[in-house]
């Protein structure tokens, strides 16, 4: 089974989260891009599409959720057990969020972002990895604990 990258956006991050696809289709990223959300709804809820992806998200796999702010589908995310969720801001936060945190799903803002900044970031987040040592593992042992 391939890992896949789980897609959502509200309406008002629709339009970044479709072009978004059409690039990572067109590189062929090697993972199986699942969009959650093929279609416009101005009266949709992110709680309910954050609800959507996790019922399809697996160990391996990685998620990409937008909405106006990014913040209101990161805390969704950061609900769900074994969901470490950043509302990315730059390249550099992105980048050590997947190393010190080893998140799972990268939030982003559709009203703020451009196109081009917020694919940097998915490029980030897809290739960069945990530095697994121990003060992070035990970091996220934490995180276990408390949620």
């Amino acid at each position: 089974m391939n890992k896949k990258i789980i897609l959502i956006a509200d309406h008002r991050g629709f339009k970044l989260k479709e072009d978004l696809i059409f690039k990572l289709k067109e590189l062929n990223i090697g993972y199986d891009l699942i969009d959650v959300n093929s279609s416009y709804n101005k009266g949709d809820d992110y709680p309910l599409l954050v609800k959507k992806a996790m019922k399809l998200m697996r160990k391996d796999d990685k998620g990409v959720f937008i909405c106006g702010s990014g913040v209101g589908v990161c805390i969704a995310a950061n609900r769900y057990k074994n969901i470490r969720a950043v509302n990315g801001h730059s390249v550099s936060e992105v980048k050590l969020a997947r190393r010190d945190e080893d998140v799972n799903v990268l939030c982003l803002a559709g009203n703020d972002l451009s196109f081009r900044k917020a694919y940097k970031m998915i490029d980030i987040f897809l290739n960069s990895s945990f530095k697994d040592i121990e003060r992070y593992q035990r970091r996220l042992k934490q995180l276990k604990r408390i949620g």
